[in-house]
This record gives C-alpha cells, sequence and structure tokens, in this order.
C-alpha cells in the first residue's frame, strides 16, 4: 500500500506545555511569602515542586486548587515550623529557601540523604 501525504496549508490547535521546574519552585515561596492570595497556573505536577509546595504548608501557607485547575496559595503569614521540613528529593527545594528554613528540612531517601550531606550550604 502505498499513500501520499502532502504539506497542509493550514494547522490550528493548541498547545499546552508542562509547567517549568525552577519557575514553580521560585513562584510557590514567592506566593507563601506574599500577603494574600496568589493563583499560579501551569505549576509544574512534578514531585520536587509539590515537595515546595508542602514546605510551604508547613510553614502555615494554605495551599490548594481553583475550578480551573491553578494551584492557590493563600500566604504571609508563615512561621517556624515545629517539625523537619520534608524536601523529598529536591534540591532546589532547599537551595531556594531562606537558610533558617534549611535547617529543619529533611531529604527522604537514602540516595537524597548523602546527596544533602555532602551539600556545601547545609554546612
Amino acid at each position: 500500500m502505498r499513500e501520499t501525504i502532502s504539506p497542509a496549508k493550514r494547522i490550528e490547535g493548541v498547545i499546552s506545555l508542562p509547567g517549568d521546574k525552577s519557575i514553580s519552585h521560585r513562584y510557590g515561596m514567592l506566593a507563601g511569602i506574599a500577603e494574600g492570595r496568589s493563583r499560579i497556573a501551569n505549576y509544574s505536577t512534578g514531585a520536587d515542586c509539590q515537595s515546595t509546595l508542602g514546605c510551604m504548608a508547613a510553614l502555615g501557607a494554605r495551599i490548594g486548587r481553583d475550578a480551573e485547575g491553578r494551584v492557590v496559595v493563600q500566604g504571609g503569614a508563615l512561621r517556624e515550623s515545629t517539625e523537619q521540613l520534608d524536601a523529598g528529593n529536591s534540591g532546589s527545594t532547599i537551595r531556594c529557601s531562606p537558610e533558617s528554613w534549611r535547617r529543619r528540612a529533611s531529604p527522604r531517601g537514602s540516595a537524597a540523604t548523602n546527596r544533602f550531606r555532602a551539600a556545601p550550604w547545609l554546612a
């Protein structure tokens, strides 16, 4: 069977790109620090970025999603956490965090634990 495919004269549609990991980390932290409610569209669904949101929630930010799927952060009233912050395997969560939060960050997993033990910013 033989087919001939001709170039299209016109293409229409919408492309949705995944959320950017680096930007998502920073937006999540800035939204937690900022007064009021922030809505973040196209927030990365990766585990590292979810760790950032988990740390912000542990520090007092309220995290949720709206009907359009955007991440909604009610920030501005962060407090010292009484428990360790779970950064998962996310070095960005720790590197982008203020120094006072880093001391409470606890990476999960043996590979992550060994990698973070050697991290100069935690020394």
